[in-house]
């Protein structure tokens, strides 16, 4: 959950707090650094996912071990491209649940 003003309450769904300068950037081509895989918790490839979600490929997101991902934001604050990656995750979660997809298919 983003907050856009510091007077935004914290309640018990924010799971971090990131505490970002105030400037700006605007997203560009992932690069492939590899810097938002160096710094996921749970060893995921969000790079990979921000992909397929974007594709639309939500299936090929569940082979991947999406559920896994428990939306720090990590990936997001270190990714030079400025690509905002756990708001495509986020996205392909909720399309996965709305759509009732699974890793089989069914």
């Amino acid at each position: 959950l983003a907050a856009s003003s510091p007077d935004n309450p914290v309640t018990t769904r924010v799971n971090c707090l990131l505490a970002m300068r105030g400037e700006s950037r605007s997203e560009s081509s992932c690069i492939r650094c590899g810097r938002c895989v160096s710094v996921c918790p749970v060893g995921l490839s969000p790079v990979d996912l921000f992909q397929l979600s974007r594709a639309g490929r939500y299936q090929d997101c569940l082979k991947e071990h999406i559920e896994v991902c428990f939306d720090c934001g990590n990936c997001s604050y270190v990714c030079p491209s400025a690509i905002p990656l756990v708001q495509y995750i986020k996205i392909a979660k909720r399309e996965i649940k709305l759509r009732g997809i699974t890793e089989s298919g069914e």
